[in-house]
């Protein structure tokens, strides 16, 4: 028994080292590295002992974990009311105050979501405040609930997509209408700084940000550069989004790109006027690197920056003057368990100023986030309002606070009845009709200005529809890919977007067309339409878009006198000077849209289909060759049916009746067509035709369509019977399999090819691409394994090798897809190379961080062919590591490249023509001709 035991505690003494053996030698593990996890370093910022002291706190709520808050009189009663969204339960409560710091919970929106932004303001004109929110969990999305006298009723959602947060209202295009600017924290592909334009009545439709690329987390809007229209300051977040980027506007909801000003991941920013100069500053809260100020020169530019403190987490930073002394101060709000920092700015003996932090009974410790600072007692002093994590919503006064019973006066018994607004007789006046006619664009190489020999062909198109076309013009926007570039002659994508747009446009004046006749502009990589860092989506982005319009001066003409039992009031009617009249549909009631696109929404532009025609709002089939129709003729109380069968010439004979054309026809139009012909023969005759068999019109559909027991399904070609939607015509058929890839169905159309995303019309409700089928559309559905994308693993990991994914993939996935660090890796280099041979980018990733700081920027989004390397020791300089690498490139990415040239069908050519919505692409091999009729008959009226 003794030499049992002996051996028992040999082999546990042996077995614990082995294991402090492994965590010392396993960097990922971190075994014996002490680690802290949320709680950061101390920011290393003094305070100093002040006699001033804060008020006890006087919040509604002492728990509960919540993340946002805002403050504003939402009733129009006695004072300030608050609100306040939750992590946990995740629902939104509402706290009527009676000006004295005394609250009563007034209503609790349940939400079942984490609420991470809130934003309030008049968005109907109603007098009263409205509430926006953004959320995370069950309750996706941006929301809104209308405020009907101080109670909150839930309206339609601006989205119900995606992940939102920075959410703010402000009027950006000057229609005295509040805008919505959301910061999107979705994922590096899906996300950017989206821009809602509001149309006054509680809704947002236009969405026109300036970019749709990287990780947000907050967004502020002010004039930068005193140019009168506001700009916009976006706060990125992770290792390849970190950035402070401006973008200027240009007062009609469009943005070029302005300065970034750091490399940082930040949660919060805001816009004041910090140093008292007149000149808006910046004040930026970042994830670990403490809070930063960039001071505004007022052109746009910000060439003085000074940091707070270098250290800490922190979630928002404010400004205010707290202690009256006229110089601004900054309160900011730790979330990584340091409390609540107000740095005070106080002037010095020799003339300039300086911060001083002061300790005045605020928290210590503690998470804090979303930040006010209002005057909630009215003593006109600024009180502090602040969220928590765990200790709910905490108030603090500006000297003692008394405190007391709530004024049950301040809430409202009733209703009450509003004034109904005024009634403004405004004079409608004609507008000046723009009509697209064709657009397309030109594409150019790195980095480079240079037309390119395609791009000349299509530029002499171009320059000959110009020429020969009276009341014609030309719009073009330059753009640039992702990538930054700094060369003495673009020193950034701004200026070189400016000079694509410059080389376009030089080229066409020495074509003949005159200077007046084009308008460019450059938006840089400011508008993203094409994500990713693949070639063929940096190839794409790197190009002038060209638009030809056709601009028709309304001509306002009288109508015919009518006698008033005809009409109340006269009204004129509107045509396009410079435009041939083309049927009836030349003149226009004011009260009809004469934009092409209010008529025609379709993504495919059609004059007309060929197996239905819409008259009236009711879509009829058309009778083609090949059909059999029921002809009823009735000569008085005589009724003679006919079953005909229309040949293939569209014709039929029956009785007397010979080679009389229905091809074309709508019964309807066939009912009025065959009792005009048989009047010469028949007093008062009267005629019905229904289509018996429809067999004159189909389309096919390829691919990943559900082969149901019922028949017919499957792929195949199939009827059609009428007027038939895209998303209608798949369910017919079967429906779509599970590996299905939704967001690139392609439909052939006229030996043209576009795409179309289904994805769209099911999950997000955006019916623009539930085009309508027409005979001869093929339809093909690609599986998901066809468009898989691809990344390479190597170095030091288990299982080394080139791995698929579908809709994305962060760093973490694709080392477990690769089995894991091998023993010997060094988790806090790991390099990941974007781009090819030719001009590859890499940067470098510490996992460290993730595990032991819990640093989730590290974790970042993978894109289609990205190589991963997991580094043995030391790899050195990055551009010697690229260096070393390059040869390996090429070889690396065959498989990629084979895969990504032979698996999936693509059109590709010059020049790409654009429709009205952003997402569809039509491949076209030439510019097209201007319709006949213009733009009207191009719009399908």
């Amino acid at each position: 028994m003794p030499a049992f035991a002996g051996m028992t505690y040999f082999k546990g003494v042996l077995f614990s080292r082995l294991i402090a053996t492994f965590c010392c030698l396993m960097p990922l593990l971190a075994g014996c590295a002490k680690s802290i996890p949320f709680a950061l370093l101390d920011p290393g910022v003094a305070r100093v002992k002040s006699e001033n002291k804060w008020s006890l706190d006087i919040g509604p709520e002492m728990s509960g974990s919540y993340r946002s808050l805002w403050v504003d009189d939402f009733n129009n009663s006695c004072g300030l009311d608050l609100i306040g969204g939750t992590t946990d339960p995740g629902d939104i409560f509402y706290w009527i105050g009676d000006g004295t710091g005394n609250w009563a919970r007034e209503q609790r929106i349940r939400i079942r979501a984490d609420v991470r932004s809130i934003t309030a303001g008049d968005i109907t004109g109603d007098g009263y405040r409205d509430l926006i929110f953004s959320s995370i969990g069950d309750t996706k999305g941006i929301h809104i609930r209308l405020n009907e006298q101080g109670h909150f009723k839930t309206a339609p959602p601006v989205t119900e997509k995606e992940l939102y947060e920075g959410l703010r209202l402000i009027d950006i295009n000057g229609d005295g209408h509040l805008d919505l600017i959301a910061a999107n924290t979705s994922n590096i592909s899906i996300g950017g700084i989206q821009v809602w334009l509001g149309n006054g009545q509680g809704n947002f439709i236009t969405e026109t940000g300036p970019t749709r690329i990287g990780i947000y987390k907050d967004a502020a809007v002010a004039d930068l550069n005193q140019d009168g229209k506001l700009d916009i300051v976006g706060a990125g977040w992770g290792v390849d989004s970190a950035s402070l980027r401006v973008w200027f506007g240009l007062g009609d909801g469009r943005w070029s790109a302005g300065p970034v000003l750091a490399r940082d991941s930040y949660w919060g920013v805001e816009i004041a006027d910090v140093d008292g100069d007149g000149n808006q500053d910046i004040i930026a809260a970042s994830n670990f690197n403490g809070i930063q100020i960039y001071y505004g020169d007022g052109k746009g530019g910000f060439p003085r920056s000074t940091k707070l403190t270098e250290k800490g987490s922190f979630w928002r930073a404010k400004i205010a003057d707290l202690d009256g002394n006229g110089l601004m101060d900054i309160i900011a709000t730790s979330n990584d368990n340091h409390g609540i920092f107000i740095w005070y700015q106080e002037p010095t003996p020799e003339g300039g100023r300086h911060w001083v932090v002061k300790d005045e009974g605020l928290p210590l410790t503690g998470y804090y986030h979303d930040l006010a600072i209002r005057d909630i007692n009215g003593d006109s002093q600024p009180d502090i309002i602040a969220a928590s994590h765990g200790e709910g919503l905490k108030i603090w006064l500006k000297g003692a606070a008394t405190t007391g019973i709530f004024s049950a006066d301040c809430r409202k018994k009733e209703a009450i009845t509003l004034p109904p607004p005024p009634v403004v007789k405004i004079e409608k006046m004609p507008e000046k009709v723009v009509i697209p006619v064709f657009t397309t664009a030109v594409f150019f190489d790195t980095g480079k200005v240079n037309l390119r020999p395609e791009t000349i062909v299509v530029l002499n198109r171009v320059a000959e529809f110009l020429r020969t076309t009276e009341g014609t013009s030309l719009e073009m926007d330059g753009f640039a890919d992702i990538r930054d570039i700094k060369t003495s002659e673009f020193p950034n994508n701004q200026i070189l977007s400016e000079g694509r747009a410059r080389s376009v446009a030089r080229y066409l004046i020495e074509q003949g067309i005159l200077p007046e006749r084009i308008r460019q502009e450059a938006f840089g990589d400011s508008v993203v339409k094409y994500p990713g860092h693949d070639q063929a989506s940096l190839q794409k982005n790197r190009r002038v878009d060209i638009r030809v319009i056709f601009r028709a001066d309304p001509v306002v003409e009288n109508s015919p006198a009518k006698s008033s039992s005809e009409i109340n009031e006269a009204q004129p009617s509107v045509r396009l000077s410079g435009l041939a009249a083309v049927g009836p549909n030349s003149v226009a009631a004011p009260s009809q849209p004469i934009d092409p696109f209010e008529e025609a929404p379709e993504l495919i532009p059609m004059l007309e289909y060929q197996a239905f025609k819409v008259t009236d709002g009711i879509a009829e089939y058309r009778i083609g060759p090949t059909d059999t129709v029921e002809a009823t003729i009735w000569e008085g109380i005589k009724e003679n049916i006919y079953k005909l069968n229309v040949s293939p010439r569209g014709t039929v004979s029956f009785s007397f009746i010979t080679d009389f054309k229905l091809a074309g026809l709508t019964p309807t139009e066939a009912d009025k067509a065959l009792t005009e012909f048989l009047r010469q023969y028949i007093r008062h005759p009267l005629v019905k035709i229904r289509p018996t068999e429809k067999l004159a019109y189909s389309a096919s559909i390829f691919g990943a369509v559900r082969d149901l027991t019922r028949q017919p399904t499957g792929p195949g070609t199939y009827r059609l019977y009428g007027q038939e939607r895209l998303t209608e015509f798949i369910s017919r058929v079967g429906g779509y399999l599970e590996k299905a890839d939704l967001t690139r169905v392609e439909i052939t159309r006229a030996r043209k090819t576009y795409q179309v995303n289904v994805f769209d019309i099911l999950f997000k409700a955006d019916y623009r691409h539930d085009i309508a089928i027409d005979d001869g559309d093929v339809l093909f559905i690609p599986y998901k394994s066809e468009v898989k994308n691809r990344i390479f693993v190597f170095g030091e990991v288990m299982r080394p090798g080139l791995f698929s994914y579908d809709a994305s993939i962060n760093l973490l996935e694709a080392l477990t897809l690769a089995g894991g660090p091998s023993y010997y890796a060094k988790a806090d280099e790991v390099m990941v190379v974007r781009g090819d041979a030719t001009k590859p980018d890499a940067f470098v990733v510490n996992l460290n961080d993730l595990y032991q700081k819990g640093d989730f920027r590290q974790n970042v989004s993978l894109q289609n062919g990205d190589i991963i390397y997991m580094a043995t020791n030391m790899a050195g300089n990055i551009r010697d590591f690229l260096r070393t690498l390059s040869p390996y490139l090429t070889v690396m990415r065959t498989p990629m490249d084979i895969y990504g040239a032979t698996a999936w069908p693509i059109n590709e050519g010059f020049p790409i023509r654009r429709q009205a919505a952003p997402s569809a692409t039509t491949i076209i091999s030439a510019p097209p001709a201007m319709p006949t009729g213009g733009g009207e008959t191009w719009g399908g009226k």
